[in-house]
């Protein structure tokens, strides 16, 4: 039997390599504003940060939010 666990810092370490090996080097991000969520944002900022990724843009919004539109639209500027 193999068990394989993953955890938020597992995801974020793992995306903010990812991102330098793609030569992403400026990020912009959505967040849902919600614990778990925000625990995996702290811990990819300080990834991205040991990378040398550069958080351009960072937009939060309610669980309840349905209309992404304008929080995208802030990312992309």
């Amino acid at each position: 039997t193999f068990t394989f666990e993953s955890t938020y810092q597992d995801y974020a370490a793992r995306f903010a390599t990812l991102f330098k090996k793609l030569n992403l080097n400026k990020i912009g991000i959505l967040n849902q504003e919600a614990n778990g969520w925000n625990l995996a944002l702290e811990s990819f900022k300080t990834f991205a940060a040991k990378e040398g990724l550069t958080i351009t843009s960072l937009q939060s919004y309610l669980p309840e939010e349905s209309d992404f539109k304008s929080y995208a639209l802030r990312v992309l500027k």
